[in-house]
């Protein structure tokens, strides 16, 4: 199957919200059944520095952007699919939708004073379909630290994934050797927790972290402003790509095997 063809399934799924897709069947008491839940949510932020005088406070302009179609969602499913099945590849493998908008938050949230609290209806499907464990891929927030090939810059606080724009910084491209002002990176900021559905405790977790720089040189033409570097569709798949090559790297630390 195609990669097109892989997320028009997990899209299928998603549309159908509190429900279950089961891999091979293993008895339950011989191999674990992973259960895995995306909280990443339909949105992305948009982030724009605003430099202060006489404080020591950013006060960053936010933006939530809604993005259709839980495509977010459907590519954290995807890359947590392809790695458990090459790391554990007789476990079974269950995806479920999340059909509560206020559930997207950071894990310590999910989890008050260590353990697991999800709706009811979770557990009364994960007792129902056999689930041992559940990984959460959530939101977190953090410093802004997004990549450049000779550093790091960002001021203020990210959170989950989205856009953060600086209109003053100079950047130049080292290939065409052209310069622009400003500076625009996509970023993912995520936590991946592995939790055992008998205690309800975290077995294992990793914060995991992606980000992609642009900026107003990397397009023909001068005068462009940094946001207009790629197209509004484009924005959008690099932050799946984001999602899913962070989470590759990643779970396999979560599993104990890098």
């Amino acid at each position: 199957m195609t990669q097109k063809g892989r997320r028009n399934c997990l899209a299928s799924l998603l549309a159908c919200g509190l429900s279950g897709w089961g891999g091979a069947a293993y008895a339950a008491e011989q191999l674990p059944h992973y259960a895995v839940i995306s909280l990443l949510g339909d949105q992305l932020n948009v982030v724009v520095f605003e430099p202060s005088t006489g404080s020591n406070i950013q006060r960053n302009a936010k933006q939530a952007v809604p993005v259709a179609g839980r495509q977010f969602d459907g590519a954290a499913f995807q890359a947590v699919q392809d790695g458990l099945k090459q790391l554990q590849p007789q476990s079974g493998i269950s995806l479920y939708a999340n059909p509560d908008p206020a559930l997207v938050k950071p894990i310590d949230q999910l989890m008050p004073e260590g353990k697991l609290k999800l709706p009811q209806m979770f557990m009364d499907v994960f007792a129902k379909d056999g689930i041992t464990h559940l990984l959460l891929v959530t939101r977190r927030t953090t410093d802004a630290k997004l990549k450049l090939l000779n550093g790091e810059v960002g001021e203020g606080r990210l959170e989950g994934l989205g856009y953060y724009v600086d209109p003053y910084q100079k950047i130049i491209n080292t290939t065409t050797g052209n310069s622009a002002i400003g500076l625009m990176s996509a970023y993912t900021y995520l936590r991946l927790t592995l939790i055992d559905l008998k205690t309800g405790e975290a077995l294992a977790g990793r914060n995991i972290e992606g980000s992609k720089p642009f900026s107003a040189s990397d397009r023909e033409g001068k005068g462009s402003h940094v946001w207009d570097s790629i197209s509004a569709q484009r924005k959008i798949e690099v932050i799946n790509e984001l999602i899913e090559g962070s989470i590759e790297s990643a779970l396999p630390k979560v599993f104990g095997k890098g």
